[in-house]
């Protein structure tokens, strides 16, 4: 998962990255990334299924099931804190 420095400076650097060359394997990855760091897991998710398809011969890497763990986790946390949220609203 994407950790230090600015997630949205990330990924506007892989899009930049991508106009150059389509190709770039670790700038498609590096988005996935910097989606689930902007909170935007199911946008993160989408991306990697796409990438998965148009990509097929990374489909399989270790780095893939990683993202799929940061993708889960992420939307598990966020699903988490609605719900908190959801419930300290109710007993307001």
């Amino acid at each position: 998962m994407y950790r230090d420095g600015d997630p949205y400076c990330a990924l506007r650097d892989c899009h930049e990255a991508l106009k150059l060359d389509r190709s770039y394997v670790k700038a498609h990855l590096r988005l996935v990334q910097s989606l689930v760091a902007l909170d935007l897991p199911e946008r993160a998710e989408a991306y990697l299924s796409w990438f998965r398809s148009d990509f097929a011969e990374h489909a399989d890497s270790g780095f893939i099931s990683t993202l799929e763990t940061d993708i889960r986790n992420k939307t598990a946390k966020l699903k988490e804190k609605e719900e908190k949220e959801k419930s300290e609203c109710s007993t307001s």
